[in-house]
């Protein structure tokens, strides 16, 4: 009986606890590949995710940008005597000195480009603000949202009826609420639906340059919050805030930035022939009424994406990028935009 209960009592083996060691770590091997593996395939799928989210973004505000491009509240400028004359050269698209006669100067070109700089003309990007061979865009437009009558001294404003309009400082307006109409803002009036004179909407004038940075935060913040940021290409805009220009992120991740341009050669409001990557003269650039956007896309951390690839921005010139196989996942987004504006216009009903 003694002998029955010590053999029912005894424990396992060596072996059998080294074969026990051996399933464990085989098993725990098993599972940690699996925990791995499904890991890095959802931070794969966040970083495809987040590029084509970011894509998408960038082209669609992009292009709602643009299609804003000459807007000038109530004027309509073919039959306003006041309207100033497409300028002889090219203006800098923001000035050193920004003051009513620069901005009104400038204010016949809607839209303004350049085509794959390398020191970009705009005296606001530095070398180190734009990355080299991407294009830089600038779109003129009025506010669509009435200031009212609480105006800031430092910036600029447009007042509009139909063929007649004023531009200038904040500093240089009557805000008095219980002026006479006409003599409200720039003295701009408007008849309402049954009669009466008004005063005509106050909009905030707007310079917007859109470019690639290769960080995510500018040198000239718009929130004067600097920092080193993020070395991760970025679209940017550089925007008219009061009498200066400063700069926010619009979606990072966006590497390049190639536009092609439809340009109206009969004065009917729609691009005839093939678009251009440069319209070259103030008057070319005064009649585009169509946009075409390239956007090349990449992942913003390094997914294992094989190399190889070559991506093709634009048609009238393409841009051939080839993927340099450094990891990182990339798409090409495009999208169209009609300068409703200018080109309505121009259209004969």
């Amino acid at each position: 009986m003694a002998a029955r209960s010590r053999n029912r009592q005894r424990g396992v083996t060596l072996v059998e606890v080294m074969v026990a060691m051996v399933v464990g770590l085989i098993l725990l091997a098993g599972i940690t590949t699996l925990v791995v593996g499904a890991s890095r395939s959802n931070r794969d799928i966040d970083a495809a995710a987040r590029q084509l989210e970011n894509g998408r973004y960038a082209a669609l505000t992009l292009a709602d940008h643009l299609r804003h491009a000459g807007f000038w509240g109530n004027l309509y400028p073919d039959a306003a005597p006041a309207m100033p004359a497409t300028p002889a050269a090219l203006p800098d698209p923001c000035p050193t000195t920004v003051d009513a006669t620069t901005l009104l100067d400038a204010m016949p070109l809607h839209i303004q480009g350049e085509n794959n700089p390398g020191t970009p003309a705009a005296g606001c990007l530095g070398d180190a603000d734009h990355v080299d061979n991407t294009d830089i865009v600038v779109v003129r437009r009025a506010s669509t949202a009435d200031a009212g009558l609480a105006l800031a001294g430092g910036t600029f404003y447009i007042q509009s009826a139909a063929t007649a309009f004023a531009l200038d400082s904040g500093a240089n307006t009557n805000t008095d609420p219980d002026a006479a109409p006409q003599d409200q803002a720039f003295g701009i009036t408007l008849q309402d639906a049954a009669g009466n004179l008004v005063r005509a909407p106050v909009r905030a004038y707007r310079i917007e340059i859109f470019y690639i940075s290769p960080s995510t935060v500018p040198s000239s913040p718009c929130d004067d919050n600097a920092g080193t940021g993020e070395d991760v290409p970025t679209l940017m805009r550089m925007r008219l805030d009061g009498g200066s220009f400063c700069a926010e992120p619009i979606a990072v991740g966006i590497e390049d930035l190639q536009i092609e341009y439809g340009i109206d050669n009969n004065g009917d409001g729609t691009p005839e022939g093939a678009y251009t990557d440069d319209p070259g003269t103030p008057a070319a650039w005064a009649d585009v009424m169509g946009v075409r956007v390239y956007l090349l896309a990449r992942s913003t951390t390094d997914v294992g994406a094989q190399g190889g690839k070559t991506y093709r921005l634009g048609e009238d010139a393409p841009v051939l990028v080839n993927d340099p196989g450094d990891g990182f996942s990339r798409h090409v987004f495009t999208s169209t935009a009609r300068l409703v504006n200018p080109s309505g216009r121009r259209e004969t009903p």
